[in-house]
């Protein structure tokens, strides 16, 4: 058993002294930063590895050059020689709250989900606000499946970000979704405030228009399909896209329709853009969807969504 296997097995908090240098948590993380994203680039990043080794055999009880060194190993994946620094830089400088966040980050990183946010519930009892820990223990929640605890995290984290960016909103909006159909809404009100945040993204509008369909709020996903389709030059995809929520609803006309107005959008498109294989396919999908009597698709719809 590796020392990192052995870690996740026996793991039990550890308590720590109340006066912790807080002031070390962004100089230490800038440290990292600045001196592990340009490695990134390099072909041997083991260089950097090696010469702080030499560092440490020079000034072996310097607490942060393990703390530089650990973060390497965890970048390259080295869980056990990274959790081994980490470890003997919390013996050196036992004050420092940030090895705990350094030693979550690196559990999810190595999959041991139950094990990072543990560690970072300790983390974030003295830094409630620290974006990177709260991103990362929601993550954690969401792979042991706490999505509700995980929402929250994204939540406390989306409230210290200025510019946040559509990928937190679309990773709340899913973990919402996947508590139950009862926290739908919730999951399309978050992509709503991610829009108002951020802008119209398409993204996040086309991921409320699935939940929308979800939920049985047919009209409320067409107004979103109709609000991209009056800002988009292509509109090929969404009347297709339209035309499957309209035929989800049971209004089969008006989905032929639809599917007819998105194949005339696809013969409308220079050759050179109409003959590739995203436009070919979707072409062929709508022309099976046409041969489809609306008629008969109709009554098929209504005996399905009658009740018994």
């Amino acid at each position: 058993m590796n020392l990192l296997e052995n870690r996740f097995q026996s793991w039990l908090p550890v308590p720590h002294p109340t006066k912790l240098r807080s002031h070390l948590l962004h100089v230490i993380g800038a440290m990292c930063l600045a001196m592990c994203a340009p490695l990134l680039a390099h072909d041997e990043p083991h260089n950097e590895i090696d010469r702080l080794s030499r560092e440490i055999e020079r000034f072996p009880i310097d607490a942060e050059l393990y703390m530089a060194r650990g973060g390497l190993h965890r970048m390259q994946g080295h869980w056990d020689a990274a959790l081994a620094d980490f470890d003997r830089a919390a013996q050196l400088d036992p004050y420092d709250a940030t090895i705990d966040f350094q030693r979550g980050r690196l559990y999810y990183q190595a999959g041991a989900y139950q094990a990072a946010s543990e560690i970072l519930d300790r983390f974030l009892i003295e830094h409630p606000t620290h974006v990177q820990a709260l991103m990362t223990r929601a993550r954690s929640l969401r792979r042991v499946d706490r999505p509700l605890l995980a929402a929250s995290d994204y939540s406390r984290a989306l409230a210290q970000i200025p510019d946040p960016t559509p990928v937190l909103f679309l990773e709340r909006a899913d973990v919402l979704a996947s508590a139950g159909n009862r926290y739908l809404i919730a999951a399309i009100d978050g992509l709503d405030e991610g829009i108002t945040r951020v802008g119209p993204v398409v993204l996040l509008q086309s991921r409320a228009i699935d939940l929308e369909v979800r939920a049985h709020r047919f009209g409320a996903a067409l107004r979103r399909i109709d609000q991209i389709l009056s800002t988009m030059p292509r509109k090929e995809k969404w009347l297709a896209r339209r035309g499957e929520v309209l035929e989800q609803a049971g209004r089969a006309d008006e989905a032929h329709a639809s599917y007819a107005e998105a194949l005339a959008a696809i013969e409308r498109l220079p050759s050179h853009v109409g003959k590739t294989p995203a436009v070919l396919e979707l072409a062929a999908d709508l022309t099976n969807r046409l041969e489809v009597d609306p008629a008969g698709s109709q009554d098929e719809d209504q005996r399905r969504l009658s009740p018994e």
